[in-house]
């Protein structure tokens, strides 16, 4: 197969969803409990239009429809995913479905890309040392030069940097490389 075929194929391929290859839903985070916001990754290649988004719930099972975008260069990256949120869901378990629709003004099907079976657990207890959010990510302020905060949290562990920089650029950065989850006497979770 030609480059330009093979363009041409993995382009209507994104285009209508029908490359089940090329496409794989997912739940994040992957074992959520009720205090979780639930997310479903369809990872693909094209775009779906984020203004067409339909959410509809009977009983467990949970139904996602977009529509596709007719733009070629929207998604054509090897792993490029969109997530689509759940919300916040009770103990049970639940099935989430996504249903792509033709673009606006074409007559292609819509296709279901798949079902992806979950489980919503039950609240650790009280007690627990694991906490129920992700706390990672990145803070700086482009008006205040000089400074940037990074977390990375994964599970059990925490790892933060602080990154200063002095007038004439010199660095100091300051990193917290190791700790614990620990509960207080309030039983508030702390990292330390």
């Amino acid at each position: 197969m030609s480059i330009r075929n093979q363009f041409v194929s993995t382009f209507l391929c994104g285009l209508f969803a029908g490359c089940p290859s090329a496409q794989q839903l997912a739940i994040v985070p992957a074992t959520p409990t009720p205090l979780d916001l639930v997310r479903l990754r369809y990872t693909h290649v094209g775009c779906t239009n984020p203004d067409s988004l339909q959410l509809m719930q009977s009983a467990n099972r949970i139904t996602v429809q977009a529509e596709r975008i007719l733009l070629p260069d929207c998604g054509t990256i090897a792993g490029y995913y969109e997530e689509f949120t759940l919300g916040r869901l009770p103990t049970g378990n639940y099935d989430a479905e996504l249903v792509v629709n033709p673009p606006a003004g074409t007559l292609g099907p819509s296709v279901l890309v798949g079902v992806a079976h979950f489980s919503v657990a039950r609240l650790p207890p009280t007690a627990s040392l694991h906490p129920h959010e992700n706390y990672s990510d990145s803070w700086w302020n482009p008006q205040e030069s000089g400074w940037a905060l990074n977390v990375f949290h994964a599970g059990d562990t925490l790892i933060a940097n602080w990154a200063v920089y002095d007038a004439s650029g010199q660095p100091t950065w300051y990193a917290l490389l190791s700790g614990a989850w620990r509960r207080d006497a309030n039983n508030m979770l702390r990292y330390g």
